[in-house]
């Protein structure tokens, strides 16, 4: 069991890598979503260039240093407590060795509840 649950943890780099993609594609979807409204007319030049501003000074930066800084497991954990990973595709002994820290940022992201989009 050990042996396996080691060979499991392995997996966290790749499980955050998952989650860094994931969570990244979602913001600059919302962001194209700006720039489809700018192509409509709906926002003007100043409004999307404040936007891009926002995105880049809040939402890039935030998602980029919680990836470059965090710790896998921890991240893979908030991850899937947030929806970001389904916990249904971690292997379910990982999924078991983790739930205590996931649901520890089940209960911070029903406190805290932070927008990251724009």
């Amino acid at each position: 069991m050990a042996k396996t649950l080691t060979n499991l943890k392995s997996l966290l780099p790749k499980l955050a890598r998952q989650a860094h993609e994931e969570e990244l594609s979602r913001a600059l979807s919302a962001l194209a979503e700006s720039f489809d409204d700018w192509r409509l007319g709906k926002i003007d030049s100043h409004e999307l260039s404040g936007i891009i501003h926002r995105f880049h000074q809040r939402t890039a930066r935030e998602i980029f240093m919680r990836y470059e800084t965090g710790d896998d497991r921890a991240l893979v954990a908030s991850a899937v407590a947030t929806g970001v990973l389904d916990r249904q595709r971690l292997p379910n002994e990982l999924a078991d060795d983790m739930e205590r820290l996931i649901a520890f940022f089940e209960t911070a992201a029903t406190k805290d509840s932070p927008s990251l989009w724009l």
